[in-house]
């Protein structure tokens, strides 16, 4: 039988994060999301995620996140590699509630956001471990920056390198979305963690890819991949081949113009403005969220209709 640790190694390459749907009442939608599962599916999309973040988790109440996890597992119906996700707040017994809802319907791995301030490498520790003994489903952190609990560390930290290298002797643990932002931090992880766990990188696009895929890293999390995957498959498939100037033409023609004007109207709106215009999701928001209105909005959807590249 194939392990936790083994299975995730199968990840390579982009990763699609899910966004939840909402109807005009702000209630979620999860026959849309259903319905762009199974178009990402049918892409050739290989590796789903739900985070909190892109699926909207701090607007969700618990159940409606279980519920999400749910919709997403089964709508894939194992045609590709299901990470869900905890909520981004809560006590360790809600953790591990989410990791065992996680084994039950399917999923192959789920993500741990660790929910308290730093007060040392044992807590952080310590929480996924027991996230890992209560189940048999691949765990992975969510790593982004820790705010510090006390003066005594800084304001903020990143998860350490011999932190991760603990929790890799758990037989479930399997990887981790990382969020660092820095090219150092990025480096390490990579040179002493790659043979250990599978590194999904979480922020920068294909742009930041370009980087750590020379450091042995094998998978990233998409953004224009949302709305036209197949633009996130050929690049990946480039530099599998060698055609590392062909992968750079998409970052330069694709990604960059609509990262340009998406991050400064706000990322996760303007990822769900792009998606409405293609015909995938409403752009429907649940307040305080609000859906993207004016210059924009049109500054968005006039990158995808032709002014900054053609669809």
């Amino acid at each position: 039988m194939v392990n936790c640790k083994e299975k995730a190694a199968s990840i390579k390459g982009p990763v699609f994060p899910i966004l939840t749907a909402f109807d005009e009442s702000g209630d979620v939608d999860f026959l849309s999301i259903e319905k762009y599962v199974e178009f990402l599916i049918s892409s050739g999309c290989k590796n789903l995620m739900v985070t909190v973040g892109t699926s909207r988790f701090n607007l969700l109440t618990e159940q409606e996140m279980l519920d999400v996890n749910s919709c997403v597992v089964h709508a894939a119906a194992g045609k590709a590699f299901t990470i869900v996700t905890t909520g981004p707040l809560g006590s360790e017994r809600s953790a591990i509630k989410f990791a065992r809802h996680a084994e039950d319907i399917g999923a192959d791995a789920i993500l741990g956001v660790y929910p308290e301030r730093y007060y040392g490498d044992d807590a952080i520790a310590g929480f996924f471990e027991n996230i890992c003994k209560s189940t048999s489903v691949g765990v992975m952190v969510h790593m982004a920056q820790m705010n510090s609990g006390a003066a005594r560390f800084p304001a903020t930290l990143p998860y350490s390198v011999d932190l991760l290298e603990r929790l890799c002797e758990q037989e479930n643990f399997v990887g981790m979305k990382e969020e660092s932002n820095s090219p150092a931090l990025i480096y390490e992880y990579n040179r002493r963690l790659k043979d250990k766990m599978t590194i999904i990188g979480g922020a920068g696009g294909m742009r930041a890819y370009l980087t750590a895929w020379n450091w042995g890293q094998p998978a990233y999390l998409v953004g224009i991949g949302n709305f036209l995957p197949q633009i996130e498959i050929d690049f990946y498939k480039h530099l599998c081949s060698g055609n590392i100037e062909a992968a750079k033409e998409i970052v330069f023609n694709y990604e960059g113009p609509f990262f340009s004007e998406a991050i400064k109207a706000g990322w996760h709106p303007a990822l769900k403005e792009a998606l409405d215009y293609m015909g995938l999701m409403s752009a429907c928001e649940r307040e305080p969220l609000q859906r993207l209105e004016g210059d924009a909005r049109e500054r968005v959807r006039s990158v995808i209709s032709g002014e900054g590249y053609a669809v």
